[in-house]
């Protein structure tokens, strides 16, 4: 939903003759935006499979050795699915911050509360994620990965919590501008 209001930002801004001076910033932003809201999109579904593959790894039969290593295989392969796929949903969405921060600064005026939430979105949905990691990591039984996804997990979502915060400021600055022209 945040790259996709980046992306209507972007759409309201290019080709308009109040705004050809930023056609080359817009040009440069929108598919940027664009791809982070459609990558984004499957995401979703690809999360819910990685979590049904742990649970389904769950449910496995564990009577023979055979049996208990198979079911040991399959967790670790499932939560490390459960984990890898928010990771990634986290870099999608911050791979967007870029872009509608140069949106947020060259963009329609008009359009800098569709920014704003378009900011929140985006930083919701890696926060949303952050959360998933962070709820599978405990069943990573080796801790050298655990610790490795820890950091870039938290890596993705202190940069999400910078690119946002300087967004609103950059938002809250044109928005003191407009008033005061």
């Amino acid at each position: 939903m945040g790259a996709a209001l980046g992306c209507m930002v972007g759409q309201l801004s290019y080709g308009k003759k109040k705004w050809e001076n930023i056609d080359h910033v817009i040009r440069k932003a929108l598919p940027i935006v664009y791809n982070a809201a459609t990558d984004l999109v499957p995401l979703i579904d690809r999360d819910t499979e990685a979590f049904n593959c742990f649970f389904k790894a769950l449910k496995m039969p564990d009577s023979t050795q055979e049996e208990k290593d198979k079911k040991r295989s399959a967790k670790r392969e499932g939560i490390m699915l459960s984990v890898t796929c928010p990771l990634t949903t986290m870099a999608t969405g911050n791979s967007a911050w870029e872009a509608l921060m140069e949106l947020a600064i060259h963009g329609n005026i008009n359009c800098v509360s569709d920014i704003q939430v378009g900011a929140k979105c985006l930083h919701t949905g890696v926060w949303g994620a952050y959360q998933n990691v962070k709820i599978n990591l405990p069943e990573v039984k080796d801790e050298d990965t655990r610790k490795k996804l820890r950091q870039e997990a938290e890596e993705a979502l202190g940069r999400a919590d910078e690119c946002l915060e300087k967004i609103l400021q950059i938002v809250q600055q044109r928005q003191i501008q407009a008033v005061s022209s």
